[in-house]
């Protein structure tokens, strides 16, 4: 019988019907419950989740070759046909983790970006922690490849550095994957910076601009999570998704796991963007949810389902009705 708790918690190409089934065989609804049962005992609920990493900050030099900064890991579950939702049970709490961004180059600076941190949420259920890797950093002049990350970093402009490896490690596409692209190339003649991989484009080559984010609607609005930050000497427009321009020192988007752009002239670069959690739960659930700390917060979509929004990191539990 259908279960009526998941109704409207996301859509997609398929029926809700056929993503119904396709969770209790990936996850076993039939024996995952709520502990002893009883009058008061709610019924399995499935949730999705948006994980964002932290974006990795970008290179300075002397010249034009620096590189910009990869975008933290993307992991999302909402209207991915690909990725089963999981399960969440009464009375536990799971741990939520929200990854920094890299911090940015204090003036003079010459090297490399530094890298993001990962985010992770210790998943309902399953037995399995849902992880996006940190944003790569970005190459610097002298220094080549860009990081491996989430979305890689850019490469240096000095012998023409390879950009980063994006989804790194690898992450499938049942549990939220892939996570993001790979950094763009550097070259010279003239010397030119890479930008950073975004999650949903690789990075642009010499000088080019931060790979672009995606868009994710979990929360009711649609809002662009996880872009690269721009290669020197232009960079090009800050990219979609939070990521910064090059040349510059300003930071990434908090909370939008974008990468910040590269500087020149020994110039400081900004901090890459902290990550983001969010879980999305039907609207029986809603009463059952607590978040903490404070700063964390609970909320509703246009559709009546609840979201838990973690900007830092926190805790889901799951109450008993």
């Amino acid at each position: 019988m259908k279960n009526k708790n998941i109704d409207n918690l996301h859509t997609s190409g398929k029926s809700s019907t056929n993503i119904q089934s396709k969770r209790i065989k990936g996850f076993g609804y039939q024996v995952l419950g709520f502990g002893s049962g009883g009058a008061a005992a709610a019924a399995p609920f499935g949730v999705d989740y948006l994980v964002v990493a932290g974006g990795a900050s970008g290179a300075s030099n002397d010249g034009t070759g620096a590189a910009g900064a990869g975008a933290g890991g993307y992991r999302n579950s909402f209207c991915n046909s690909c990725a089963p939702t999981l399960c969440a049970t009464l009375c536990t709490t799971y741990k939520v983790t929200i990854g920094a961004g890299g911090t940015g180059l204090t003036s003079p600076a010459y090297g490399t970006g530094r890298d993001g941190n990962p985010s992770s949420w210790d998943t309902c259920g399953v037995g399995t922690t849902i992880t996006s890797a940190k944003g790569g950093k970005g190459g610097a002049d002298g220094d080549v490849p860009g990081g491996p990350g989430g979305s890689g970093g850019g490469g240096g402009g000095f012998m023409s550095g390879p950009g980063g490896s994006g989804n790194t490690p690898a992450a499938p596409a049942a549990l939220g994957g892939p996570q993001g692209n790979d950094g763009g190339a550097g070259s010279e003649p003239p010397r030119q910076g890479g930008g950073g991989g975004g999650s949903g484009a690789a990075g642009g080559a010499s000088g080019g601009a931060g790979g672009c984010g995606t868009s994710n609607s979990i929360t009711g609005c649609a809002v662009v999570y996880a872009g690269g930050g721009g290669g020197s000497p232009s960079g090009g427009a800050p990219s979609n998704g939070g990521g910064g321009t090059a040349v510059g020192s300003s930071n990434a988007t908090a909370n939008s796991g974008g990468g910040s752009g590269a500087n020149t002239g020994y110039g400081s670069t900004g901090n890459g963007g902290s990550g983001v959690v969010i879980i999305r739960y039907p609207a029986a659930a809603i009463p059952l949810v607590t978040v903490s700390p404070g700063t964390n917060t609970k909320n509703t979509v246009p559709a009546g389902c609840g979201y838990a929004k973690y900007t830092v990191t926190g805790c889901f539990a799951v109450g008993s009705g």
